[in-house]
């Protein structure tokens, strides 16, 4: 799968994301695109949406799986690397034991473990 493909798997499960998905498009850079849906699957978790968390985690699950090494690496970048898992004022944590096992194997090699709160 490539960054293309991902992104149309996104905008047929999120089709309220499809405008600013589009409006990333035409930067022409995955990594912006990944950045809108983290801030979706961040809202997601900052109101404890646990289904809608999970299905993000699904998808995003799905193309590490398959996708090629872009597309891995921008969901290590601008999708992992953009949650943040912390508690504080908003309870968090929950949200990192849903990652599937790939994803937490993904987010570990960037060094983000449960409670983590991106720089």
């Amino acid at each position: 799968m490539d960054g293309e493909q991902f992104l149309d798997h996104l905008r047929q499960e999120f089709p309220g994301l499809v405008e600013e998905l589009d409006e990333e498009t035409s930067q022409g850079l995955l990594y912006l695109q990944l950045g809108t849906f983290a801030r979706y699957a961040q809202t997601a978790i900052d109101t404890g949406a646990k289904a809608e968390v999970e299905r993000c985690f699904a998808i995003t699950d799905r193309a590490n799986r398959e996708g090629d090494d872009d597309v891995q690496n921008a969901i290590g970048i601008a999708f992992l690397g953009h949650l943040n898992f912390q508690d504080g004022k908003v309870r968090r944590e929950w949200a990192f034991a849903l990652l599937p096992a790939g994803l937490k194997g993904a987010a570990a090699s960037l060094g983000i473990a449960e409670g983590y709160r991106p720089p």
